[in-house]
């Protein structure tokens, strides 16, 4: 299935550019307005961010934003310099980003959807020898990877979730299944036919968090 691939991800695997914004730099673009306002708008995200979060993890969370800073803010300008921005607008946009990534991040915790420090590592098990992997993989949409895995058997889709109505639509094609979070450790899913066939079973039924492997 073709997976969308998260800007963290990919990160991860880049190496620095070899201009990186220097300190100076930095300083002469701040009086762009709107680099200033984008600017402007992850210094409040990163505020809020310290408002809602615990102090553990708000200390995680700021080794994530200085490695932003020495390291992944100047991969990412790269990547929409190469599409043609000039260079201010690429930081600008890249800023953004980062800021609107930050808010994504706090909607998670402030809906109590699935605890950020395990958003990756996010089991359920309904004791039925099934078992449930959310992955975020882009904080931007609150876009998942759904995978529903029982014995050599796996399955993943692609889910979004809806804050309103507190449920995930994941789907692959014709397979389809709703997740609908009754709190951070319980999960009901409801599979369509489809999905039941290719799953081979029904994968349908209330699972509960389950920490560890």
């Amino acid at each position: 299935m073709k997976r969308l691939i998260s800007v963290l991800a990919v990160m991860m695997v880049l190496c620095v550019p070899a201009f990186a914004l220097s300190d100076s730099e930095y300083l002469r673009m701040k009086k762009n307005s709107d680099f200033a306002r984008a600017d402007r708008e992850l210094t409040k995200a990163y505020n809020e961010a310290k408002s809602v979060m615990s102090r553990s993890d708000f200390e995680a969370f700021k080794k994530d934003q200085r490695d932003w800073i020495a390291r992944d803010r100047d991969v990412r300008a790269e990547t929409f310099m190469e599409d043609g921005y000039s260079r201010v607008e690429a930081y600008t946009m890249a800023t953004l980003e980062r800021a609107e990534g930050i808010r994504a991040r706090i909607e998670v915790i402030e809906q109590g959807l699935i605890d950020v420090r395990d958003i990756d590592e996010a089991y359920f098990d309904n004791g039925k020898d099934l078992y449930l992997y959310l992955s975020l993989y882009s904080y931007s949409d609150m876009t998942f990877t759904v995978s529903l895995s029982r014995h050599e058997t796996k399955i993943e889709l692609d889910g979004t979730y809806d804050y309103d109505s507190k449920t995930m639509t994941a789907y692959d094609g014709e397979m389809r299944a709703v997740l609908t979070f009754k709190d951070a450790d319980t999960v009901n899913v409801r599979a369509n036919d489809a999905l039941r066939r290719n799953f081979s079973v029904d994968p349908s039924g209330t699972y509960k968090r389950h920490y560890g492997k």
